[in-house]
């Protein structure tokens, strides 16, 4: 039984082991589970994180074929369980990563407050004992009937009670000071955190977080009249088959050097290219009817087509699917997506390495 879960069988198999469809279920309910409490975690978010177990869900339990293979269910002795333990494998390691350096990150600040607080506590202790010994003397002094020991005691007793209490100032303002410095690393830190959670690791691009804000505000600004948004979904064509002949490093890099393409044809400012999830990207267009999104489209079918990705001293090849869906009034974010989700798998349909648009209303 557990020579199923080492990869695709070398022998055929005529009918899966007694037992398997246990074995299935089990496997198919940790995968929900984990989906349905996954957390965005270095610039992944939940979302992703659940899409993918459902994806793997659906795979491992019924042999659904993963994106871009032949539609065919698939046996389960055939099955990608060697992909299944690698999904697993780096989403709990990225969370594990990620909550370490949270909780080493939080303790590290709370340690700062505490230690400056008690060092302070101490100190104005210290001083606090410094001031009732002068007072002390003071008293002692008070008694004597000689004028000049009296003047000298009190003026000595002033000095010394100035001298304890700008120390103390001292010492609070450089406290305040070394506060301020801790928290405005922790602001960065902050800052930085955020960066992340709406960048793609890989991509160094953002994030599927990033382009679903992007895409929310789009459609709340057209609702209101705003100049047309365009959006282009992206697929690289057969790129499973650049996991199978090359392995999953040349996988990465691929996926690197298309968003590197992607960024270089679209260079507006106002325009936005992040990357959708595994081997989809997305680019939106600000200010871009569907004529001119058509026209940046095949810039970029061109720009990927005509890149050559060396790898390993082997070259690299590819091509990609884009679906166009310009923004209409009354659309929603979920319809303009699915326009454009729509127009792309047309797009794949009919022949890869072209453009589909959304048909007229």
């Amino acid at each position: 039984m557990l020579s199923l879960f080492r990869g695709r069988a070398a022998e055929p198999v005529d009918a899966p082991p007694e037992g398997i469809d246990l074995v299935l279920d089990t496997l198919a309910h940790v995968l929900r589970t984990y989906g349905r409490h996954a957390f965005d975690v270095n610039g992944t978010s939940a979302e992703e994180i659940s899409a993918e177990c459902d994806l793997w869900t659906h795979h491992a339990l019924h042999g659904r074929p993963l994106p871009g293979e032949d539609p065919t269910p698939i046996p389960v002795v055939e099955r990608s369980w060697s992909e299944v333990r690698r999904f697993f494998a780096k989403v709990r390691g990225n969370e594990a990563e990620f909550v370490g350096k949270s909780i080493a990150s939080m303790r590290g600040a709370l340690w700062t407050f505490v230690e400056t607080f008690r060092k302070a506590f101490d100190e104005d202790a210290a001083t606090d004992g410094q001031i009732r010994e002068q007072l002390a003397r003071l008293r002692d002094v008070s008694a004597s009937a000689d004028p000049d020991t009296l003047r000298q005691t009190v003026h000595e007793v002033s000095a010394n009670l100035e001298e304890a209490l700008e120390e103390r100032a001292r010492r609070q303002a450089a406290a305040v000071d070394q506060l301020g410095v801790r928290l405005q690393q922790v602001r960065a830190d902050l800052k930085q955190a955020r960066r992340e959670a709406v960048t793609d690791p890989l991509t160094e691009v953002p994030n599927r977080a990033a382009f679903d804000e992007r895409l929310a505000s789009g459609a709340l600004l057209n609702s209101y009249g705003s100049q047309p948004e365009s959006l282009l979904l992206l697929d690289l064509d057969h790129f499973k088959r650049v996991n199978d002949e090359h392995g999953h490093r040349a996988g990465d890099h691929v996926l690197k050097e298309v968003a590197r393409v992607l960024e270089t044809v679209v260079v507006r400012r106002s325009d936005f290219v992040a990357r959708y999830g595994g081997e989809e990207f997305a680019v939106i267009l600000d200010d871009t009817d569907e004529s001119s999104a058509v026209r940046v489209a095949e810039r970029l079918l061109r720009a990927v087509r005509e890149l050559e990705i060396e790898w390993e001293g082997e070259s690299i090849s590819l091509t990609v699917s884009i679906g166009a869906s310009t923004i209409r009034p009354g659309d929603s974010a979920a319809t303009w997506l699915e326009e454009a989700d729509q127009a792309m798998y047309r797009a794949k349909d009919t022949g890869r390495d072209q453009v589909a648009v959304r048909p007229p209303p």
